[in-house]
Order: C-alpha cells, then sequence, then structure tokens
C-alpha cells in the first residue's frame, strides 16, 4: 500500500511529523508474522518497506487510516523510513543491528537509533490521549 500524499490519511501522519517524503518512499504491508508490531527494511530498488500487523491498521468509513491513537505504530515506522532516507539502507540495517547487539534486547529502546521513534510515537499517543 502506498499512501496517496493528498488523502486525509497523509495529512493525519503529516499532522504527527512525518514529512512528504517518507511518505513517497514508504511501502506498507500487512504481515502479522514477525515478532514486534512492525518492522521496516531497506529493499534495494523498492526502497523502505514497512511490514506492520493487521490490528496497527485500523480504517475510517471512508477507507483511510483511523484518526486515532492507532497512529502510533505507523509513526514509528515512518521515523526508520526517515533513517533510511538518511543513513542509507546499509548504514540503517548496520546501525539496527548494533542498537540489538549493545543493548541486549530486540527492542532496542534506549539505544539512539529507536530512541528517536520511541519518542515520536509516544507524542502521537499523548496527542489522542483524553481525545478517544
Amino acid at each position: 500500500m502506498k499512501i496517496d500524499l493528498e488523502s486525509p490519511s497523509a495529512e493525519r501522519l503529516m499532522q504527527h511529523g512525518v514529512k512528504t517524503r517518507e511518505l513517497k518512499a514508504a511501502r506498507i504491508f500487512v504481515f502479522d508474522m514477525q515478532l514486534g508490531a512492525a518492522i521496516t527494511l531497506p529493499i534495494p530498488i523498492l526502497g523502505p518497506m514497512i511490514l506492520i500487523k493487521r490490528r496497527w491498521l485500523v480504517f475510517d468509513d471512508d477507507d483511510e487510516l483511523e484518526d486515532s491513537a492507532n497512529l502510533r505504530m505507523l509513526r514509528h515506522e515512518l521515523c526508520h523510513v526517515r533513517q533510511i532516507q538518511d543513513w542509507g539502507g546499509l548504514a540503517y540495517m548496520r546501525r539496527q543491528l548494533w542498537a540489538r547487539v549493545k543493548t541486549r534486547s530486540l527492542y532496542a529502546r534506549t539505544a539512539e537509533e529507536e530512541s528517536v521513534c520511541y519518542s515520536a510515537q509516544a507524542k502521537v499517543t499523548a496527542f489522542y490521549r483524553g481525545r478517544e
């Protein structure tokens, strides 16, 4: 799935700090087999690919991403798309793997590479707190 830059879904994500270039680059696929909620991979030629569990892609009656805290996981992964764009695919993979080694954690929340994305995710959660 690609997100149309003129859609309400794109507008909702950009409200939370997602840039147009990230939305242009990202390809989003429902994939329920990974350990965590989602993963972003740098795929040569195709660009950044987000594999996300179905439960995190909640749509409204107009088939747009629901304006809710469920956007937080996609926001987190789009942060990784930005990292791929800034660092390059190979450097992104190297830094992500090293973050997991040095933190001894699959989620590496305290590593710089992940803490930035968890912070973006937390801002989305805080935005919707009390609104839902």
